[in-house]
């Protein structure tokens, strides 16, 4: 069953029962009915894992009053940098290169590595 793409940029997956395999994060079903996740189900949003607190349709980015930030996940890879980054997060940019979100005297910055 292919699903629409969400209709907010962000790169968000919803993991079923094995964590380790991502299924793509959708506002709509093919029908367009709108998608629930049930409490306890997990999602992942630009490398940051979240734990469903009770039954919603909306992702930890619309509302993040019914998930729990869980922690990161594997490397964020895309073309942008994630929104709102944390200390330490990686990013793998389309070119190759890795960086790290790091806090120096200036503030935080993107670091190649």
């Amino acid at each position: 069953m292919s699903a629409k793409k969400p209709t907010v940029t962000l790169s968000v997956e919803k993991i079923e029962t094995n964590p380790t395999a991502a299924a793509p994060y959708t506002t709509k079903s093919v029908n367009g009915s709108t998608v629930t996740y049930n409490r306890g189900e997990t999602v992942t949003s630009q490398g940051r894992l979240y734990k469903c607190l009770k039954t919603t349709t909306q992702s930890p980015l619309q509302n993040k009053l019914n998930w729990s930030f869980t922690g990161t996940t594997e490397i964020y890879k895309n073309s942008i940098p994630p929104i709102k980054p944390l200390e330490n997060q990686l990013w793998l940019a389309d070119t190759g290169v890795l960086y790290t979100w790091y806090k120096d005297v200036n503030g935080f910055q993107w670091v190649q590595i």
